[in-house]
């Protein structure tokens, strides 16, 4: 035997190592395979940039709908906000196109502006604050008071009390404007705890019938609310306006004071040395 492993060939060369001949780069082939590599990344880079223009185009495409959206839902937001403002309603005897009735003096060099509601329990404290002050300023030339009344508590009450206290003191003025100061004083002075059914309109009509008016004129008044429709068109216009801050707001000559009968009558007193 001759002692060879079985698969073990014979290496010729000292080293054992093979000294056959070496396969060469052809630097054609070499430059070729670089300017396929490069036509390869810029194919890759042409396709990433055409991926970019159809995602950019995706989302400006998502947010032209969002906006077309945004914009018809705005649009419909108006149209209801439209749909729902009540139509003008002229304002009923004894009050002026703004909603104000005016006490006292109409030609005085300055003017007391009260927003009230008849079921606001912030009106009706205020009104015992300064209730002696503004009587005097009534019985005088040098202030004019413009009451601007609104109904927009009615959910206050289970019975909508806030505009059928309203109307009765618009019946109240209608009949005579004269007597609205007392209807005004005594709704404020009987006025209702919130979030019961408020005075029944029986007692409206006495309060309108201690204030001056005619029981059978007022009662039927009452009972069948004409001014219903200028209450809400005078309401949704005062409430919505933009310097509207809710009940009872006071002015002097157009410029809101706090609800004390000294920040009143210190306005007013201002006003009248100017």
């Amino acid at each position: 035997m001759s002692g060879k492993r079985p698969g073990k060939s014979r290496t010729s060369g000292k080293s054992g190592k093979n000294n056959g001949p070496k396969t060469r780069l052809d630097p054609a082939a070499v430059e070729a395979a670089a300017a396929k590599r490069e036509r390869r990344a810029r194919a890759a880079a042409l396709r990433e940039e055409q991926q970019r223009k159809q995602r950019r185009k995706k989302v400006l495409v998502q947010v032209g709908i969002l906006v077309a959206v945004a914009a018809t839902v705005i649009g419909v937001t108006i149209a209801v906000m439209r749909a729902n403002e009540p139509d003008y309603v002229a304002a009923p005897n004894g009050f002026d196109k703004s909603g104000d009735i005016t006490v006292g003096n109409p030609d005085a060099p300055v003017t007391v502006t009260l927003i009230e509601d008849f079921q606001c329990p912030h009106c009706a404290a205020t009104h015992a604050q300064t209730k002696d002050l503004l009587e005097g300023y009534a019985e005088g030339d040098q202030v004019r008071l413009d009451f601007r009344p609104i109904a927009f508590l009615d959910e206050m009450s289970s019975t909508e009390y806030s505009s059928r206290a309203l109307n009765a003191a618009v019946c109240v003025a209608e009949e005579s404007p004269d007597n609205w100061f007392a209807m005004h004083n005594k709704l404020m002075e009987g006025q209702p705890a919130e979030g019961g059914s408020g005075l029944s309109d029986d007692d409206l009509v006495g309060l309108a019938t201690a204030s001056g008016a005619d029981a059978d004129t007022v009662g039927k008044c009452i009972d069948d609310r004409p001014h219903e429709d200028w209450i809400d068109y005078t309401s949704h216009r005062v409430t919505k306006s933009d310097d509207f801050g809710g009940t009872p707001t006071i002015m002097v000559n157009g410029t809101v004071v706090e609800g004390t009968a000294e920040a009143i009558d210190s306005a007013v007193k201002d006003a009248l040395a100017t």
